[in-house]
């Protein structure tokens, strides 16, 4: 009779597996998904986002 594995048996994956396809298709998800903003609202976006993120999440004052 074989022996009864776990649920943490069951589900575990080598890491170097487990790891490097997921981030992957996230990487590629959110590309593919970049591509269906309409070139309009693309315009619209701040170009200085990521240097004055927190300006436009809470209203701090923009960095120059």
């Amino acid at each position: 009779m074989a022996a009864r594995r776990t649920a943490r048996e069951k589900t575990a994956v080598e890491p170097s597996k487990r790891d490097e396809p997921r981030a992957f298709d996230i990487f590629a998800y959110v590309l593919e998904q970049g591509k269906t903003i309409p070139a309009e609202e693309l315009a619209r976006m701040p170009r200085d986002g990521a240097k004055n993120f927190d300006h436009y999440l809470d209203g701090s004052p923009k960095r120059l």
